[in-house]
């Protein structure tokens, strides 16, 4: 009957402390791709997790472990949809070249544009700078061993980590040793 009286509620230091750190850190992430548009009202879900996990212990304020709760559950839905979603960008032809490019290893830009069917280099600007600022690809400018002019090339890269991502022969992905 408590929680059906009107009444606001308020956070604890600790868990305040908490909500700015979980909040500073979910405004530094990308804010493009499938996963980053579903997971886009995370804060405000987590906000009423806490309350309701508040009400259910009659509890006076919101304190770390309705924050811990709640918090848990918003991100178990943020590891489904990755793990649904993957890397997925929502753009069919990034997608087709981020698939690609694990699959393949190293992909040079002229091979991506022909692979993608695009005409202009301006169609695959866009693409490249999607896949760059999602932090899914990493452009490498190579000098071939006879010299000449540079060429680019796209590297493949983990969303999460950074690290190089390599596809065996099954086509199982696993990260390489090195940091980039």
């Amino acid at each position: 009957m408590k929680a059906r009286k009107e009444r606001c509620l308020t956070w604890t230091a600790d868990a305040a402390t908490r909500w700015d750190s979980y909040y500073a850190t979910f405004e530094k992430r990308p804010s493009e791709g499938t996963v980053a548009l579903l997971t886009a009202r995370q804060p405000a879900q987590l906000v009423r997790g806490e309350q309701v996990y508040a009400l259910a212990e009659s509890a006076d304020a919101l304190g770390v472990e309705h924050f811990e709760a709640a918090k848990a559950v918003v991100e178990y839905a943020e590891r489904s949809a990755r793990y649904i979603f993957g890397d997925s960008t929502g753009n069919r032809h990034a997608d087709a070249l981020l698939l690609r490019a694990l699959r393949q290893g190293d992909m040079p830009r002229l091979d991506a544009q022909r692979f993608l069917g695009l005409r202009l280099a301006s169609d695959l600007d866009e693409i490249e700078d999607l896949l760059v600022s999602l932090g899914l690809i990493r452009v490498l400018e190579t000098v071939p061993a006879g010299g000449g002019r540079p060429r680019r090339v796209y590297r493949a890269m983990s969303a999460n980590w950074g690290d190089q991502v390599r596809a065996d022969q099954r086509g199982c992905r696993t990260l390489a040793a090195t940091r980039c």
